[in-house]
């Protein structure tokens, strides 16, 4: 039902991580491509998806600066299809100062007052933790281009109730609607 002139959406991934994501938005030519995670506080664990060595948890840039990596060895990829090269950007969902400041550095052209709000917002694998539901749905919103913009988040079940319900899928399920946005449920295999 949604079609996306790609060459003319602006896009952001949300929780971005390797920016796996976002960074194929931009080979496909979005006009623009956001590239957004957080500085993880001390306390969070995080591990390589092999299971193997813990990445530096301290606070520190080290996820953005993986994702500055990412786009500076895909550059010449990127620009095949695209002029604009991918921006990274922090963006911790539970603080409403970093979306406003990301809304801001991503406008137009210096001097330009109008905010752009982002026609494409993606997210992939970030719907694990269930106290994150509603600040994301809040940053959905936020970000997203009300006439005619689209998100598109991929879930992964991780755990199941006895009734065969994702909890985890459902609370954001939740968390969206509580927050206005349109939620439509659509299987791997309904993907065209």
């Amino acid at each position: 039902q949604h079609v996306l002139n790609l060459p003319h959406a602006h896009c952001i991934e949300l929780g971005a991580g390797t920016g796996a994501v976002g960074l194929f938005a931009a080979g496909l030519g979005c006009s623009s491509v956001v590239l957004t995670d957080c500085r993880p506080p001390p306390d969070s664990a995080m591990y390589t998806t092999d299971g193997g060595a813990e990445l530096p948890s301290d606070g520190s840039d080290t996820l953005l600066e993986i994702l500055e990596h990412n786009v500076e060895v895909n550059r010449e990829l990127i620009t095949l299809s695209n002029t604009n090269m991918p921006r990274v950007m922090e963006l911790d969902w539970t603080q409403p100062h970093q979306m406003e400041r990301v809304l801001a550095q991503s406008a137009g052209p210096t001097g330009t007052s109008r905010r752009v709000l982002f026609d494409l917002v993606l997210c992939s694998d970030v719907t694990h933790f269930s106290a994150m539901h509603q600040p994301l749905a809040s940053n959905i919103a936020g970000l997203l281009n009300p006439d005619g913009g689209v998100c598109l988040v991929s879930h992964q079940e991780r755990m199941l109730t006895l009734n065969g319900h994702d909890m985890q899928l459902e609370d954001f399920i939740s968390a969206a609607r509580a927050t206005c946005l349109d939620v439509e449920r659509i299987a791997a295999g309904q993907l065209s």
